[in-house]
């Protein structure tokens, strides 16, 4: 019996700390894959072009063209003392703006991100939380740098609209090391 049980946890060994490395290596869209976790669109069947529907009063659903390729799927969910107003002309409004990045897997639609959102606005910030390359209704394939593409892009949409509003990126899980990138990619321009 014992024989047996090393037998096993040995192949189990092998498998873990040969096999899956050498698989990762010689393929990197599997290492893609476990990153990103893109494919994992919780919740399944919600309109990202309906907000509402999800519970978030003052939240708009639009997208932001990064390239010919790639268009990104982003909801502004504006501070709670706007909501009602015109929100393409609010961004200017003095109220401090949350560029918000999420971690893995799901979409901008996750329940708990969404009471984030309703948190932050309810505290009278903007939010603009976005949904990177391959991620709820954006095109494309996400890549380390195709996300920083994407964030970067968000950026100066925001500060096109903004440039005197303080803008904080908020990094949660993955988006931190996305936020982290995107800063440091800021700090050299």
């Amino acid at each position: 019996m014992a024989i047996i049980a090393a037998k096993t946890l040995s192949a189990f060994l092998f498998v873990l700390y040969v096999v899956v490395p050498v698989l990762v290596k010689t393929n990197p869209w599997i290492f893609s894959k476990i990153l990103f976790l893109h494919f994992l669109k919780f919740p399944y069947f919600v309109d990202l072009k309906r907000p509402d529907k999800r519970g978030i009063k003052g939240c708009k659903n639009f997208y932001i063209k990064v390239n010919e390729k790639v268009t990104l799927g982003a909801w502004h969910t504006l501070p709670q003392q706007n909501r009602g107003d015109n929100q393409d002309l609010k961004l200017n409004s003095g109220h401090p703006i949350i560029l918000y990045l999420h971690g893995n897997a799901a979409t901008r639609a996750q329940p708990h991100r969404i009471e984030l959102y309703k948190v932050l606005s309810s505290m009278n910030f903007h939010v603009i939380a976005i949904d990177y390359r391959g991620f709820g209704d954006s095109s494309g394939t996400p890549t380390e740098e195709g996300v920083l593409e994407d964030t970067y892009r968000t950026y100066k949409w925001i500060r096109d609209r903004s440039d005197k509003v303080p803008l904080y990126i908020w990094g949660h899980s993955l988006g931190s090391a996305i936020s982290t990138n995107l800063l440091k990619h800021l700090n050299q321009k």
